[in-house]
């Protein structure tokens, strides 16, 4: 059964603004009853982490699987830089920034390539169980713009299963929510006429995930 991509996102972006709203409401009632009472207990402090995350996580959700953008439109370099540092678990993970990327300056970037990116930092979280590092590459050539994530840690895993969702042979029976995230990158993608190439190095320790669009 195919079903419209479009709709797919839209109602992603709907359930997931719905939710971001909520999730910052109990945040900032959480800092009301600590301005009223001294709280300062570790529950607290776990409700409002928790919220805090919450919000974060979904914020990513919005952008990454859905059709909401930046805060002026085109989300820009330091938005989509921003919402993968806040969706990472640092105190496991941590996230370096090259070419493009790297740069200080806020800028307008390809409004695709950075929902990718966004995209391929999520999959990548996830290949690292014991936790490690990513690094997220994106640069412009003569012939195109190509973004490289790079998954680096002990035991770092793609299953069989996000594997076979990477093949053009995939369909809805092949999926499940563990690899759907990693059919609907390729989707995108390919829609907007890139490609996805998934290498594995080092044994078990790195994985790369490399997309390129041509001009």
């Amino acid at each position: 059964m195919n079903i419209d991509l479009k709709i797919l996102q839209m109602i992603c972006s709907r359930l997931c603004h719905d939710l971001v709203g909520l999730s910052s409401g109990i945040n900032a009632g959480l800092e009301l009853l600590a301005d009223d009472q001294d709280i300062g207990g570790e529950s607290f402090n776990l409700s409002k982490t928790s919220a805090e995350q919450i919000a974060h996580r979904l914020a990513f959700f919005r952008v990454a699987f859905g059709l909401a953008e930046g805060r002026n439109g085109a989300l820009t370099n330091f938005e989509a830089k921003n919402l993968c540092s806040h969706f990472i678990n640092k105190q496991k993970t941590a996230i370096k920034w090259f070419d493009l990327l790297g740069d200080k300056y806020d800028q307008s970037v390809s409004q695709i390539n950075l929902k990718v990116l966004l995209n391929l930092v999520f999959i990548a979280e996830r290949c690292l169980p014991r936790g490690g590092e990513i690094l997220a590459y994106y640069s412009k050539t003569a012939g195109g713009s190509g973004i490289a994530i790079e998954a680096i840690g002990e035991s770092a895993f793609l299953s069989e299963k996000n594997l076979a969702a990477l093949s053009k042979d995939c369909c809805a029976e092949d999926l499940d929510p563990t690899n759907v995230p990693i059919y609907l990158s390729r989707c995108i993608i390919e829609d907007k006429g890139g490609t996805l190439n998934v290498e594995l190095k080092n044994g078990n320790d790195k994985i790369q995930f490399i997309s390129f669009f041509p001009e």
